[in-house]
């Protein structure tokens, strides 16, 4: 998983917490930021006013730094459309 590491027993335990930190938590924050970003464009994506449309692309660039921080593609169609 790790690769071979030389070493103590406690600096092979740095390297493998300080690893497995260094993965999660910027996956973790991602995640977090495309999730709330969905629920926002999803919230907002059917209204018909300027402002549920301005609140659907907000919501659809939260998504898309999340995913991009994740190391995803970002979602390239207008919100709404429904494509995948």
């Amino acid at each position: 998983m790790f690769g071979e590491v030389k070493g103590t027993r406690g600096q092979m335990l740095s390297f493998m917490i300080t690893s497995m930190l260094r993965g999660c938590v910027m996956s973790v924050e991602g995640k977090i930021k495309e999730a709330a970003g969905y629920v926002k464009e999803e919230a907002n994506e059917h209204g018909n006013s300027p402002e549920a449309k301005r609140r659907a692309q907000e919501g659809r660039d939260l998504r898309n730094e999340g995913r991009i921080e994740d190391g995803k593609a970002p979602k390239t169609a207008p919100p709404g459309s429904g494509s995948k």
